[in-house]
């Protein structure tokens, strides 16, 4: 969901040039959701490492985010790929319903059995203390970029036409859940 028009994630504007060559090459592009679930990686997994503090910051001034479970993404992309009768372009894959951080991270404490202490922080000087860090080479959770990309979300989701012609439906993110499956 990083890849949108406007976005000033660097790594949005790489997805958003590799989905031109992709659909141009006649072939369908997927914008995941943040991907959740008890293997998850990546950016739910460096989320899921916050919750391990003991006051954990919540980063305010974002939309939310849209959110797609493992076993519901990997279900989905093997549709995608036997599927004989989809054009090309480019598909979400997310619930329609954006999750706020608090509820991402809630729900990422309990389900390791954890009871944290949230404050919310504005997103500027994070974006800030991440670039000094990244210029100085240090070990970082994650990127100040990939925090560009939980303040300013996609928009939109794209392709749920071509999704609900095959009979996909994704599972909102349920943040009373402690369990995955």
């Amino acid at each position: 969901m990083s890849a949108f028009t406007g976005t000033a994630q660097l790594y949005g504007r790489a997805k958003l040039d590799i989905e031109a060559i992709t659909v141009e090459r006649g072939g369908i592009a997927v914008r995941p959701g943040l991907v959740y679930g008890e293997q998850a990686g990546g950016m739910a997994a460096a989320l899921r490492k916050l919750t391990a503090l003991p006051i954990v910051p919540v980063i305010s001034g974002g939309a939310g985010v849209y959110t797609v479970r493992e076993d519901e993404f990997m279900e989905v992309i093997a549709l995608l790929a036997a599927a004989v009768d989809l054009g090309p372009g480019t598909i979400s894959l997310a619930h329609g319903e954006r999750s706020t951080l608090a509820d991402l991270l809630s729900a990422f404490a309990a389900a390791d059995g954890r009871r944290c202490r949230f404050i919310p922080v504005p997103w500027q000087p994070i974006y800030g203390m991440l670039r000094i860090g990244e210029s100085m080479r240090l070990p970082l959770p994650f990127r100040a970029d990939s925090l560009l990309g939980l303040v300013h979300t996609a928009p939109e989701l794209l392709g749920q036409d071509q999704l609900i012609r095959l009979g996909i439906k994704f599972s909102a993110f349920n943040s009373g859940a402690t369990a995955w499956s």
